[in-house]
């Protein structure tokens, strides 16, 4: 399995699917702090990419995507999965 925290830096919104399980929504405050652990994947569907730091198994992901722009980002144990 593998973890993913992700730090809040701008208030959002994001929908997360952990292992093909039900989506949970989630609205993100500035400073908010979150942590997910997976066996196989992590879905996440962010209003606003540019307002998360996210970090896997304790190392920085780089989202490709604009701040303020909405991103969808499927990660596993590997990193981002294309």
């Amino acid at each position: 399995g593998f973890m993913v925290r992700m730090k809040v830096s701008r208030n959002s919104s994001l929908s997360v699917i952990i292992d093909d399980a039900a989506s949970q929504g989630y609205d993100l405050t500035s400073g908010d702090l979150i942590e997910w652990k997976a066996s196989r994947t992590i879905a996440l569907d962010l209003t606003d990419a540019g307002s998360v730091e996210i970090e896997l198994n304790g190392k920085p992901i780089k989202l490709q995507v604009p701040a303020g722009k909405p991103a969808y980002v499927i990660l596993d144990a590997n990193g981002i999965k294309q």
